[in-house]
């Protein structure tokens, strides 16, 4: 049977119209495989040169961009705007799932992205060659991220919910996102989500996502489908947290 459906495939490829066929001639270069470890053992083994640069400002906050990219709207449009926004406001974005896709088409991901970074992002960027936009991996390995935010409030010793960090699914399709996210406000991050769930006929599920659990976790949903307004509102959000951990805004 496998031989059989190999067959048909070879067979099908000899009558392709080749006028439909379109395989665009844009490529750009990406710098990948970012993880926990990866991460620390480029900062020497330690978190501290980062925790560092967002004490000094450099780095105001950092952001998982991350999960699907969705047909319901521009397809890619809004993580590719969100992360840009973001990267502007010195705002490190570590991409995972296929959010990462759209960041390494649009050249988000390699070192000389640095340019498109505000001024602290960029020399940091580039003291480390490194993208503005970090690939974390699939969408499994989303979690992961989580690991790294629970190491750096360690070494601070705060609570993760304390840092200036957040988390955003804003194109979210499938049910791993929405596990996803479910984790991040767990975990006590605030989550940007797009486009709108499906809990907006059920006013008390809404009222709880996106404001009561916080005084539970740290942690709550925010929605916002306009790209800029979501940046806007996780800075605003970044800027509470830095205020609170008494570093400079």
């Amino acid at each position: 049977q496998a031989m059989q459906i190999v067959k048909m495939s070879i067979d099908a490829y000899k009558m392709r119209d080749k006028s439909k066929v379109h395989i665009p001639k844009y490529k750009s270069e990406v710098m990948a495989g970012f993880s926990v470890e990866s991460c620390k053992a480029a900062l020497g083994g330690t978190w501290n040169p980062l925790i560092d640069a967002i004490k000094a400002g450099s780095v105001k906050g950092i952001v998982a961009v991350v999960g699907c990219t969705t047909a319901k709207t521009k397809h890619d449009t809004v993580s590719v705007k969100l992360s840009r926004e973001l990267i502007k406001r010195n705002i490190l974005v570590i991409n995972a799932g296929c959010v990462s896709s759209a960041i390494q088409i649009e050249g988000l991901m390699k070192p000389e992205a640095a340019d498109q970074a505000g001024e602290g992002l960029k020399a940091v960027c580039r003291s480390l060659h490194i993208p503005p936009c970090l690939n974390y991996g699939s969408c499994v390995d989303i979690g992961r991220i989580g690991v790294a935010v629970t190491e750096i409030a360690a070494a601070l010793g705060v609570d993760p919910s304390a840092l200036p960090v957040a988390a955003s699914a804003p194109e979210y399709l499938e049910q791993k996102a929405v596990a996803d996210g479910a984790f991040a406000v767990a975990f006590g991050l605030l989550l940007h989500l797009a486009p709108v769930p499906p809990v907006t006929g059920a006013p008390l599920v809404a009222k709880v996502l996106t404001n009561d659990v916080e005084s539970l976790t740290g942690g709550k949903v925010l929605v916002e489908l306009d790209p800029v307004k979501a940046a806007d509102a996780i800075e605003a959000h970044i800027n509470t947290k830095r205020k609170a951990l008494g570093l400079p805004v």
